[in-house]
Formats: C-alpha cells, structure tokens, sequence
C-alpha cells in the first residue's frame, strides 16, 4: 500500500500513491484539474508531511500560492471579492514555506531545464512528489510530427528518474475533443486515446485518472 488519496475510494482503488510511479490526470477545459492538484497538494502536506515540487505552467504562481494557502485557511485568497486580513495569508504563506516549492516558469519550459531542476528539487530540497500542469506546455513549440517523439524521450527519462530517484510524478494532460458524443466540458468520457500525445503516456504511465464533469 503507498500513501493515502484524499479520497479514500480513489485510494483503495489504486492501492494508494507510491514512490517510483508516474501519475497521469486528464480532463476537459474547467472540469477541475487545478482544484484536484491543490486538494491533493493540501493532502500531502497535513496528512504524510511531504514536500512537494510543483509546475503549474498555465498559471501564475501568485495565485496558484493564494490558491493553495486557501485550501489550509479554508478561504478563497485569489478571489477579489473575498476579504481577509493581510497577516492572515501571511500566516498561511509561512506554513508553506518549507512544504511546497513552485517553479518559475516565467522564462523557460524546456524540458531539459525543467528535468534539471526536478532532480535538484527530489535530491537537494527532499521533494517526495513532483507536478507538472499540463505537460504539453512542455512541448508547445514543436510541430505534431516533432511532439509525440519528445513526449516519448519526456515521458521515459521521468520514469526513469522516478524509480531511480524514489519520487512519485504526477502530471496533466489536455484532451482532444471527443468524435461523437458530448464534449467533455458537457460530461463526455475521458479515453485514453482522446489525451494529447496519447502513445507515449499511456506507455510510461503507470496509471492515468479521468475527471469528468457536465460543467454546463
């Protein structure tokens, strides 16, 4: 058994969150990708005292901090027409300090710069967990010919690097809009063949969890 979920059904479904593994999550636009990562960031921290290496490479780590700072005050920091006291999200700010570190995508998103500096955040700052949100971005600048066979290079070295280095290794996933049926913002089923780069994450990956919602 690995550590728990914070769901208990996920985690007797999987046997819990092991070192070693590669975790893929996928979903529609606004199904609940980024809530899942921060209630999960939020799990690991409380529950197994872990430290965490995060990419959240569409959003703007200020208020992915806010964000997750909301999860441990039970506020909603990023939101303008909340209000709190400064010292308050300071407070939160503090606890976090030394439980999750946040990359500065602001420059770069190159695989190798980021692979060096997950190797730097499990060997030197002890992160146990690593994300990545979305790994596409990750190759945005490459043609679709050119992206299924970086994906491919990506995804073995993190697996690789995971099992080596003792980690577990989450990332997300886009989707491609399904050929019949609802889309996946109107509840559609997530396949495995519908994730972006699909070939190589199904490959490597050692389990890929779809979230589904109508968010109509």
């Amino acid at each position: 058994m690995g550590k728990s979920w914070p769901w208990p059904s996920l985690t007797k479904l999987s046997f819990g969150i092991r070192s070693g593994e590669v975790i893929g999550v996928a979903a529609g636009v606004g199904v609940g990708k980024t809530s899942f990562w921060h209630s999960l960031e939020e799990h690991l921290i409380i529950n197994h005292n872990d430290k965490i290496g995060v990419f959240m490479l569409e959003e703007n780590n200020a208020k992915t901090l806010k964000m997750i700072a909301g999860k441990f005050k039970g506020k909603q920091f990023h939101r303008p027409d909340v209000d709190y006291d400064q010292a308050e999200l300071d407070s939160a700010l503090d606890e976090l300090e030394d439980k999750i570190i946040l990359y500065d995508h602001s420059e770069d998103r190159m695989w190798e710069t980021v692979k060096a500096h997950i190797r730097h955040l499990v060997l030197v700052d002890g992160c146990k967990f690593i994300i990545v949100d979305p790994i596409s971005e990750l190759t945005a600048h490459l043609d679709g010919s050119k992206t299924n066979d970086e994906l491919n290079r990506m995804f073995g070295e993190l697996t690789a690097m995971a099992e080596t280095l003792g980690f577990t290794a989450f990332y997300s996933s886009h989707l491609n809009a399904p050929d019949t049926g609802p889309t996946h913002e109107e509840g559609g089923r997530v396949k495995l063949a519908q994730l972006t780069g699909s070939r190589a994450m199904i490959k490597w990956s050692h389990y890929i969890i779809g979230l589904e919602r109508n968010t109509q």
